[in-house]
């Protein structure tokens, strides 16, 4: 009988608030003009330039649906990382999750490893609870940024929503280290990772631990309660299966 559940919808605000932060307050990235003399035509390529170059001043200005006309405007002149990746932040942020999917796609295939890119696809994947296409591009942002704990951490919690707990547990320890800010987060989803393949005693270190770092975080609480139920439980049942009664 499963007597404790994980917490997936606080996985994915906890991913909205390191990931889609970034995208309300960075300006999308402009084009440098660098390319200029390798185009084929650098008069349409400086039109598609100065149209994006406005719609990026609206996007910092929150003006969306303007920002997204002038990219597209920008995009039938000359596609371009930087356009695709900026349609799909205006569609983000006009609340077109899904038809957001298709200008990063491409962006993706024109500059694969790009880490803000990256992020907000295993983002986007998650909501989506396409779980295994997330977790390919934070497995190759860990791979990229090995020093950058976040991504160990975010391998770790998509892991654990696929409930592959031993490879959740491996990597979430893997970021606890210093650098990492958000420590009442780490310790509350490896508490619950130990719930789960019922070590209970070390769940209760880590919930412990949670507290410490956060004083008001009330998941810690109710789960060091929901961890010593299941314990309790499940010592009950192999008694019950051995039959021997207190």
């Amino acid at each position: 009988m499963k007597t404790y559940q994980t917490r997936p919808f606080a996985l994915l605000s906890l991913a909205l608030a390191f990931s889609l932060g970034a995208c309300k307050t960075a300006p999308p990235v402009q084009t440098s003009g660098a390319r200029e003399a390798q185009v084929a035509n650098p008069e349409q390529h400086k039109q598609a330039q100065d149209l994006l170059n406005r719609a990026s001043r609206e996007f910092s200005e929150q003006k969306y649906e303007q920002s997204l006309a002038n990219t597209r405007a920008s995009l039938k002149i000359e596609e371009s990382f930087e356009g695709l990746f900026l349609e799909g932040n205006n569609l983000m942020k006009l609340g077109e999750n899904d038809e957001a999917l298709r200008p990063y796609l491409r962006a993706e295939e024109i500059r694969p490893n790009d880490e803000q890119l990256g992020l907000f696809l295993a983002m986007l994947y998650t909501s989506r609870g396409q779980l295994p296409e997330a977790q390919k591009r934070y497995l190759r942002l860990k791979q990229a940024y090995p020093k950058e704990p976040l991504y160990a951490f975010k391998v770790g919690t998509t892991y654990k929503l696929m409930k592959d707990y031993p490879n959740a547990l491996s990597n979430l320890k893997e970021a606890d280290v210093p650098a990492f800010a958000n420590k009442d987060q780490l310790y509350l989803q490896l508490g619950d990772v130990c719930v789960e393949m019922k070590r209970y005693e070390e769940a209760e270190a880590y919930f412990k631990k949670a507290q410490l770092a956060n004083p008001n975080l009330r998941d810690a609480r109710s789960g060091q309660a929901a961890g010593k139920t299941a314990k309790f439980l499940e010592a009950g049942n192999g008694l019950f299966r051995q039959k021997r009664y207190a």
